[in-house]
């Protein structure tokens, strides 16, 4: 696996060829001379998928924990999903890695250790019961989805999303047009707010994608525009949530994923 840092840039040529085929209608980059404006158009972003610790007992943090068989089959079935990416970024973490392996097949996936979940210092690894028994304060605004919360002992709430947002800077500033990134709830959530605006309390839930697509004039938004009719947009389409697993319908009207290497076409092997 790569660092973030060395992400190969797709050649000029195979880069249009992939939006031409691919992209969405008004997010296909100008042919020839030089690109107007920025480069990235789309951020599909999965939660790493549920894992042989449950995180309903323990607080992972960074816990070096994997898949569990069923997460692995959650994550599987986001393939059913059409999206494209040419270059997949990831957590370091193993349940990370774990997931965005089973997403890219045989291709190159960098590690990004800024896309780590915030640090539980001395909470990481004990069961949830104990924080909302010791800080009652604390565990309710993590449960409410406040991202301000603070913790002792742990990642300040300004540093994590500092080094987020250093994150996410970079990939803005990648010769990428789509990217996948597969990283954890906080890091999801922290993006999704710095682009666009709050998700709904809880989601992504595990093995979930959420897209967030450059619309025109520039802004970014949840989902992707479509020409098909209502009845056959999926949620994905619709408000940028694929939903749970194994409740949400396959998204059958259309390709699956695709994750495209540089110089190369077609879909993934």
């Amino acid at each position: 696996m790569q660092r973030a840092r060395a992400l190969r840039p797709s050649e000029p040529g195979d880069a249009r060829s992939a939006e031409d085929e691919a992209a969405p209608s008004g997010e296909r980059a100008p042919r020839g001379g030089a690109r107007a404006g920025p480069r990235l158009c789309r951020l599909p972003m999965v939660r790493a998928g549920r894992t042989r610790i449950p995180r309903d007992e323990v607080l992972l943090g960074a816990s070096p924990t994997g898949l569990s068989e069923a997460g692995r089959s959650e994550v599987k079935r986001l393939t059913q999903h059409w999206e494209w990416a040419d270059a997949v970024v990831s957590s370091p973490l193993r349940r990370a890695r774990e997931t965005a392996a089973l997403l890219a097949g045989n291709l190159p996936i960098a590690l990004a250790p800024d896309l780590r979940p915030r640090e539980l210092g001395p909470w990481e690894g004990r069961p949830p019961s104990a924080l909302r028994a010791i800080r009652p304060d604390s565990w309710a605004r993590w449960q409410s989805g406040d991202a301000d919360f603070d913790l002792l002992d742990s990642e300040a709430p300004e540093r994590f999303r500092a080094r987020v947002a250093a994150a996410l800077e970079a990939l803005l500033a990648s010769p990428h047009r789509s990217v996948l990134l597969v990283t954890h709830l906080c890091v999801i959530r922290t993006i999704a707010a710095l682009l666009v605006g709050p998700l709904p309390p809880g989601r992504p839930w595990p093995a979930e994608m959420v897209l967030i697509t450059r619309q025109q004039g520039g802004r970014f938004a949840f989902g992707r525009r479509t020409s098909d009719p209502e009845p056959l947009r999926s949620p994905l389409e619709r408000c940028g949530l694929a939903g749970r697993p194994f409740e949400r319908p396959p998204e059958r009207h259309v390709a699956s994923l695709e994750i495209r290497a540089p110089g190369r076409r077609g879909p993934r092997g």
